[in-house]
């Protein structure tokens, strides 16, 4: 049986990888970000270990997140896997604007 992502990208037609530039660009913006976060608020002698811990977590999380898709696209099809993630796409949006405005960080360096 030949998975749904692997047929998909041995039937389309890559032009130059364009594609996979802009995803590519688009985690670079966005893991410079979340990374420079974990080193504002992580003690300067534990920062390797924040770091370590907070790509383990999302690493765990992808991993849970692409196997519920995948567990739902072989239950319910591509309607059932995009609907739910939109339904969370909505969940978080909700969240966040319901969420106490942060306090200002202290550095402790």
């Amino acid at each position: 049986m030949v998975s749904p992502g692997l047929a998909y990208q041995m039937t389309r037609l890559d032009i130059g990888g364009l594609d996979q530039d802009q995803s590519g660009l688009a985690a670079a913006r966005l893991d410079s970000r979340s990374s420079a976060s974990v080193g504002d608020v992580a003690p300067r002698e534990l920062r390797g270990a924040a770091f370590g811990i907070y790509d383990l977590a999302v690493g765990v999380a992808t991993f849970v997140a692409s196997s519920a898709a995948g567990v739902l696209w072989m239950v319910g099809g591509p309607e059932l896997a995009f609907g739910f993630s939109g339904l969370m796409a909505v969940v978080v949006v909700v969240l966040l604007l319901f969420q106490p405005a942060p306090r200002p960080v202290s550095r402790c360096s």
